[in-house]
């Protein structure tokens, strides 16, 4: 596991801006494909703790928008709003039904935003 956190922080630390998203959109997705299964077999005690780590990437997401740059920008405020919101109701109704939902909306971003990286050499 230390070669896979040295990896990990390696990655970090030599990308840029747009590939830091990317990085947290992949973490995003991961989480949700994971608290999706949990909900599935009815694994609750796995399922939330996933929930709540996914809503903790989508908040440092969220944090970093400026809203002051555009309507872009306020419209990716609203989705990210609406994507913690929703975790918050999967995680308080024990209803995961909604998650592989939040997954195909998360890869759609981290699509857009790996390509927008690539064009600025950041992934």
């Amino acid at each position: 596991m230390d070669g896979l956190n040295a990896y990990r922080q390696t990655a970090v630390a030599t990308t840029g801006p747009a590939g830091l998203v990317v990085l947290l959109y992949r973490r995003l997705a991961a989480l949700l494909e994971a608290a999706a299964g949990a909900a599935d077999r009815g694994d609750w005690d796995r399922a939330r703790p996933l929930i709540l780590k996914a809503q903790e990437v989508v908040a440092e997401l969220w944090s970093a928008v400026d809203v002051e740059a555009g309507p872009v920008a306020r419209n990716l405020f609203k989705i990210y709003e609406f994507i913690y919101r929703s975790l918050a109701e999967a995680y308080v109704r024990r209803d995961g039904s909604g998650l592989p939902d939040l997954k195909a909306q998360v890869e759609k971003l981290r699509s857009a935003w790996e390509e927008a990286a690539g064009r600025a050499g950041g992934v």
